[in-house]
């Protein structure tokens, strides 16, 4: 066995607080002094965090410096978290066209961490970033993932790692105490096998995007078959609490569903029903229906105000402090729209995620094809093909939302749409987005 597949079998294994060292203890104690605050010091404890953070961004970016400047703002005259508003938010053009003036003075490039997403849009986002920095991520996560386990472990407990990416053209490989199924290659012919191999591994947990968790569950439903596993890990893309409901019940869990982003400028957490932001992680804003975040975690490209990408309804709101923000559901992506038969843009967040169609509870999962104006495919995963009367329901709420210029029709398929990427294609269209 070569050295590589040694780490790669062993790496698993050593839990964090070993490989990081006196830094991640360091962080993992501060966020469980945060928590142990009450209300108001809570909103102290942030309000100091967020001013020192904007003032370093300031002192220490080209760009925020010069950006504030034209503004004729001075972050050092703030006195509250609240006086974020003054400032202007950034987007993800900000960032790809500014990259370099982002990081802080004293940081050298060479050294950071490079990663390059693509998003929504197919722009590749190029972010610099430090392994201290890491260490903070690693640290919350397993903060958050020891209030699910119920308690903190001092060993890496064994984890089914579910994605839509294949490794190395594998169905299942177990990697130390990592076992990973490709959700791209699970089918009919090979679910029975791959069960088999999952229930003698007797995993603790499963992180899975909830497109192949969905998959997943649909195969055990057709095929009759059972999996019995303590606690369910979801992230990267939307899900809804009835999916949610279902995987617990399926695999009879607990289920922690995780909402970030790539830039690691937001996190919320949905234990129990609503999405509970960590406002130590970052100082997160409800906008107008846009999800506005300043990251602070030790980072040296600092992001101030800036745009998630991801809508809420004023509705789905339950909290709204500068200590604690809550929402019942997070929307979709603010670009995602169809048109109607008036060439009228329909944001996805409010016309299918913020309504009570009945075919939620119907179906296991379903995506969003858009190929023609006035016209709404949904592709769905069942076991049995949607009733007369979850179909009549979902066409009395669009006409009603639409004033009858937006058709919404079904078709039962066995797969989602997979992205290049492994995620769902949420929705499919021909039109861009601006």
């Amino acid at each position: 066995m070569s050295l590589i597949n040694v780490k790669s079998h062993i790496g698993p294994y050593i839990p964090n607080w070993i490989k990081y060292g006196k830094y991640y203890h360091d962080v993992l104690s501060g966020i469980y002094k945060y928590h142990a605050l009450n209300n108001e010091e809570k909103k102290i404890y942030i309000q100091s965090r967020v001013l020192k953070k904007v003032c370093q961004a300031y002192d220490n970016t080209l760009f925020y410096n010069r950006l504030y400047k034209e503004n004729n703002i001075n972050p050092h005259s703030f006195k509250e978290a609240g006086d974020l508003k003054y400032l202007p938010i950034i987007s993800k053009a900000d960032i790809i066209t500014n990259i370099d003036e982002l990081i802080i003075e004293g940081f050298n490039k060479k050294k950071l961490l490079c990663a390059n997403t693509g998003g929504s849009t197919g722009n590749p986002l190029p972010l610099y970033r430090s392994k201290h920095e890491m260490i903070h991520e690693f640290a919350y996560l397993d903060f958050h993932l020891s209030k699910l386990f119920g308690g903190y472990s001092w060993v890496n407990k064994k984890k089914l790692i579910l994605r839509g990416n294949t490794y190395k053209g594998e169905v299942i490989k177990q990697l130390g105490c990592n076992l990973i199924v490709s959700s791209q290659l699970i089918s009919e012919d090979n679910i029975e096998y791959v069960v088999e191999k999952i229930t003698e591994f007797k995993p603790s947990l499963i992180h899975a995007y909830p497109s192949s968790l969905m998959k997943l569950i649909d195969l055990l439903f057709t095929n009759d078959l059972k999996l019995n596993i303590p606690y369910v890990l979801t992230s990267s893309e939307v899900i809804t609490q009835q999916q949610i409901n279902l995987a617990s019940r399926v695999l009879n869990s607990k289920h922690l569903d995780l909402y970030g982003n790539s830039e690691h400028s937001v996190l919320a957490l949905n234990y129990s029903g609503s999405y509970e932001f960590d406002m130590n992680y970052a100082y997160t804003e409800f906008n107008h229906g846009k999800i506005i975040s300043t990251k602070l975690l030790n980072s040296p490209m600092p992001l101030i105000r800036y745009d998630c990408g991801d809508i809420y309804l004023e509705t789905k709101v339950l909290i709204n402090r500068e200590d604690e923000r809550k929402l019942l559901s997070i929307g979709g992506r603010i670009t995602e729209y169809i048109y109607d038969l008036d060439n009228n843009k329909l944001p996805i967040v409010s016309l299918i995620y913020g309504q009570h169609y009945e075919f939620f509870d119907a179906v296991s999962d379903f995506s969003l094809v858009h190929n023609i104006c006035g016209s709404l495919i949904v592709e769905y995963i069942s076991s049995e093909v949607l009733s007369d009367s979850c179909i009549l329901n979902a066409q009395i709420i669009v006409n009603e939302i639409t004033n009858n210029k937006l058709s919404i029709s079904f078709i039962k398929v066995d797969s989602m749409r997979i992205k290049t990427n492994g995620k769902k294609a949420s929705l499919v269209s021909v039109y861009d987005y601006d």
